[in-house]
């Protein structure tokens, strides 16, 4: 009598390896993770201001009929808090790339979604005690990892604040406030690709991939005084002393993410 036979086994596949974006975010939270982190007296204090006033610089960056209705951010030494929310997809704070920069900048709605959450991160990892350009390439592997929304199109944000005291890059000489001048942000624009000769008012600055901007002097602050001249020096002004104020826990009517 012929023996019945068996079907062979059914083998499976080898489950499939993780995607691609899920691995390169594993491997960006790892990185932040193995980072070191200094002890606080290491840090490199910034310059804090009274919330209300910090929250009037910053909408001083762009014309009231846009700022008075824009989500503002107020730094504390553990970050970013959100101060006021607004209504109109806007975002303004005053960003700090220097020690000792004020640099009030408002962010239109595409920024709002996709670059204020890097820079709400960078400022936390800086308050850790990371180095600014340390807490941007952090920040831009969250990017690329997918943990951080791109841009789907160029950012638009403004510049136009009397009281804006700025520096040449973040590690760079004090250039007071400069010019009223609008950035916009694109991964494509590069100096050498828009032929910007070098010393030019026009110019690419670039802190990484997705914080790569073109700076574009314009004519007037957001008071509607007149800027210097694109053909005139800017004048260069000492940076006002702030008060630093120590951080109170809890304060401010937002809290934070």
């Amino acid at each position: 009598m012929q023996r019945p036979t068996h079907p062979s086994p059914i083998r499976r596949p080898p489950p499939a390896s993780p995607r691609p974006r899920v691995r390169a975010a594993v491997s960006a939270l790892l990185l932040l993770i193995a980072l070191p982190v200094p002890s606080r007296a290491q840090r490199t204090p910034l310059v804090l201001m009274p919330p209300a006033e910090e929250a009037a610089l910053a909408r001083s960056a762009a014309d009231s009929d846009i700022s008075d209705h824009a989500d503002v951010w107020v730094l504390y030494e553990d970050g970013y808090r959100l101060h006021a929310a607004g209504t109109n997809g806007w975002t303004c704070l005053v960003d700090r790339d220097h020690p000792e920069s004020v640099a009030p900048i408002c962010y239109d709605p595409e920024g709002t979604r996709t670059l204020v959450p890097g820079v709400v991160r960078i400022e936390r990892l800086r308050a850790g005690g990371l180095p600014y350009q340390a807490a941007v390439d952090s920040v831009e592997a969250l990017y690329r990892a997918g943990v951080l929304p791109e841009p789907t199109r160029p950012v638009f944000t403004t510049m136009l604040s009397r009281n804006q005291r700025l520096h040449s890059a973040p590690d760079g000489p004090a250039i007071g406030a400069w010019r009223p001048h609008v950035m916009i942000f694109d991964p494509g624009f590069s100096n050498e690709g828009m032929a910007l000769p070098e010393g030019s008012s026009i110019m690419v600055s670039h802190l990484g991939r997705i914080f790569n901007y073109l700076i574009l002097p314009v004519g007037s602050w957001s008071d509607d005084v007149e800027g210097p001249s694109s053909l005139e020096p800017a004048v260069v002004t000492a940076p006002r002393t702030i008060e630093r104020l120590p951080v109170r826990p809890g304060s401010g009517p937002c809290s934070a993410p």
